[in-house]
């Protein structure tokens, strides 16, 4: 082998070495770029992905409270009618207990009636200070014969107002009729101040459902 065949081969040897060196160079170079474009990437989408995260989390919140608010605006609507219907069961039951105890007090003249009767006529005709015709059901004509302030007694069978007692005073002259003091008239003012007791009495529970 030539002095020349030797110099020949390590030029080549040394022509590969750097283009080994400059491939592992531009390598090196290409693979770091790839990493910080990949890191790039990662973190744009991560970014992304919490805002994404972030705007789903707030919509089922959203969502959930208003379901919340909705159904408990259904549940306290649910109660709040439930409450009423109690409420105005009760008042019906009310009065149809007060009014049958009164059928049944007025129907007995010996039970205390009489003297009930007689008061309504008496507070009906102070009104007038006069004598007055006082109208009553049949039942009750025997009661007021010799009341001396009670000019005439009438006996009525269709007016309703009087199926319960009491009495209903006309003018004797003019036969207008002046003061309605039947038992079913007084139980009718009544009828107001009974709901109000009731809806006292409820208050309270109306309250804890309103805070619901």
């Amino acid at each position: 082998m030539t002095l020349d065949s030797l110099d020949e081969g390590r030029s080549l040897e040394l022509f590969k070495k750097a283009l080994q060196e400059e491939y592992e160079k531009r390598l090196e170079a290409l693979r770091k770029e790839h990493e910080e474009r990949l890191m790039e990437l990662t973190a744009q989408y991560r970014q992304r992905t919490e805002i994404e995260v972030s705007r789903i989390r707030q919509a089922l919140q959203a969502r959930y409270e208003e379901t919340l608010r909705t159904r408990k605006e259904s549940v306290k609507g649910e109660l709040i009618s439930l409450i009423y219907k109690e409420l105005s069961d009760l008042y019906s039951e009310t009065l149809s207990y007060i009014e049958k105890e009164l059928f049944s007090f007025t129907s007995n003249p010996e039970g205390g009636y009489k003297g009930v009767l007689k008061g309504l006529v008496e507070e009906a005709l102070a009104v007038l200070n006069e004598p007055a015709v006082v109208v009553v059901r049949p039942e009750d004509e025997n009661l007021l014969l010799e009341h001396p302030l009670v000019e005439k007694v009438e006996v009525e069978e269709d007016d309703k107002l009087l199926n319960c007692g009491g009495c209903i005073v006309l003018d004797a002259a003019t036969k207008r009729r002046i003061v309605d003091n039947t038992i079913l008239s007084r139980f009718e003012k009544l009828k107001g101040m009974i709901r109000e007791k009731l809806s006292i009495r409820y208050k309270e529970v109306f309250d804890v459902v309103e805070k619901i």
